[in-house]
């Protein structure tokens, strides 16, 4: 196919210095003009409102330097207006020119905004490839999974992990021709269209609610403050439920679990002596959180139970011991924490009683 020939050609030779945003080089005009037109020509073809897509491409930010790895996209406007957020089609250059993949593949930003450590959100964006794989029956010919762009830069890496399924067209290969192009493409947008309709804009929120990922992500966000999210004061509108979901359908926030590890200054609040380890992501002493009234008993509550003032931040031994002690034991560290937290919790709108707390811990908790 001759744009991509062009920009195997010449892409190198002309993403040199810094993005003016004037380009004329015929493989920086291919990747900013003629291939979106391309993709919003086939969405035409197919009788689909255009308006409800966005074609664009991108080589890199004017007065940056040119993208290693030049992509152009195809986005509904539902899940996906720009390639930072949601899933799209999109059509990924290697960095070395020796190919491009076309790919459904999802924005790496939102997940290193939700998870913060780049390796953690790799893991994360396979996560949720894998969960948007199973929504799907993939066609033949394409690949499940993660592609190789032979990347090197951290959104690179990011596309990598993130795709679903995608296609290889190798540089030079005379059997990539417009046609097969044009169908391979018809056949994404359909599942894209499909997906949509299945899994929504939010695959973070479908993501299984495991608990290693959420603590490791919880303890990298409370070493940088300013990551930190923070809530409205006053008792909030539970979040959205999710099918299928563990814990009922309600996903814990690890940035909320962040803000009251943040305010225990990483230490135990059943014993702010007890000493674990310096963790490797955030350097701190390691500590995780436990939700006093659990979070899969949202459905009970009228107001969020995910918020700080429902979160303790505890040792690994004694989240243990208060999910799988002795009966008594957990009752008195659950009835200490609750006769702490009473009034704050009160103020989010969580209204449980001593009475309310001690049937909750009279049964070894499932691990969060």
């Amino acid at each position: 196919m001759q744009l991509l020939n062009n920009i195997y050609a010449g892409y190198r030779a002309s993403a040199k210095g810094l993005v003016r945003g004037n380009e004329v080089a015929p493989a920086l005009v291919a990747i900013k003009d003629h291939l979106p037109a391309f993709f919003h020509d086939q969405i035409l073809a197919t009788g689909r409102d255009d308006a409800n897509y966005r074609c664009y491409g991108g080589f890199g930010e004017v007065n940056r330097n040119f993208a290693h790895i030049p992509w152009v996209a195809c986005c509904r406007r539902n899940i996906a207006r720009k390639v930072q957020d949601g899933y799209f089609v999109v059509l990924l250059f290697r960095q070395d020119m020796a190919g491009c993949w076309l790919s459904l593949n999802q924005g790496f930003t939102q997940y290193k905004e939700a998870f913060v450590d780049d390796q953690l959100a790799r893991q994360q964006s396979r996560a949720g490839a894998q969960t948007l794989v199973r929504m799907i029956v993939p066609p033949e010919g394409f690949v499940i999974g993660p592609i190789d762009l032979g990347a090197t830069s951290s959104l690179g890496r990011g596309y990598e992990a993130g795709a679903v399924i995608s296609r290889y067209y190798a540089a030079g290969d005379p059997e990539i021709e417009q046609p097969r192009v044009e169908d391979d493409f018809r056949r994404l947008l359909a599942l894209y269209d499909d997906l949509a309709a299945r899994a929504g804009n939010r695959v973070i929120a479908l993501l299984p609610d495991e608990d290693e990922p959420y603590q490791a992500a919880a303890a990298e966000i409370a070493r940088k403050p300013a990551k930190i999210p923070q809530l409205p004061q006053g008792p909030l509108p539970p979040p959205e439920r999710q099918a299928g979901n563990a814990r009922g359908g309600w996903r814990r926030d690890p940035g909320v679990a962040a803000a009251a590890l943040h305010a225990a200054d990483s230490r135990c609040e059943w014993n702010r002596d007890h000493e674990t380890f310096i963790a490797r992501r955030s350097r701190r002493n390691f500590v995780e959180a436990h939700h006093l009234i659990p979070v899969r008993m949202q459905a009970n509550y009228p107001h969020r139970l995910d918020v700080a003032e429902n979160v303790v931040s505890l040792c690994p031994t004694c989240h243990r011991k208060v999910h799988h002690g002795l009966g008594r034991e957990r009752t008195e560290m659950a009835v200490a924490f609750f006769r702490r937290r009473q009034l704050l919790l009160a103020a989010r709108g969580i209204h449980a009683t001593e009475q309310d707390v001690r049937a909750i811990y009279r049964h070894e908790l499932d691990d969060e």
